[in-house]
């Protein structure tokens, strides 16, 4: 059976990267490539969409929480299953790590 969460969302925790603390999501939403443990994102990718609460913020300056989901329906959701772990990606930049609740 395949992991989907109802509402296509999953709770997380982000601990932002030092070098995107100047440049925080002011939005209340963040999306960009997912790196998963074991994935070649040159062969295969997703983009993860981020979404913060009001009080995101109040777990501290760099450690927020949120939810999580793919940008596409189609994405592999057992890979959002709780305990899950991945990186949120720049370029090559890792701008966050990101744990499932």
């Amino acid at each position: 059976m395949i992991y989907k969460p109802e509402r296509h969302r999953v709770p997380v925790h982000i601990i932002w990267s030092d070098w995107k603390l100047g440049a925080l999501p002011k939005s209340g939403e963040y999306s960009t490539l997912a790196r998963f443990p074991g994935e070649d994102i040159t062969r295969e990718a997703w983009s993860i969409v981020l979404t913060f609460a009001p009080s995101a913020k109040a777990i501290g300056v760099r450690e927020w929480s949120g939810q999580a989901e793919f940008l596409s329906e189609t994405g592999p959701w057992e890979r959002l299953s709780p305990g899950a772990e991945f990186e949120m990606m720049e370029g090559r930049r890792v701008s966050a790590r990101v744990r499932v609740c």
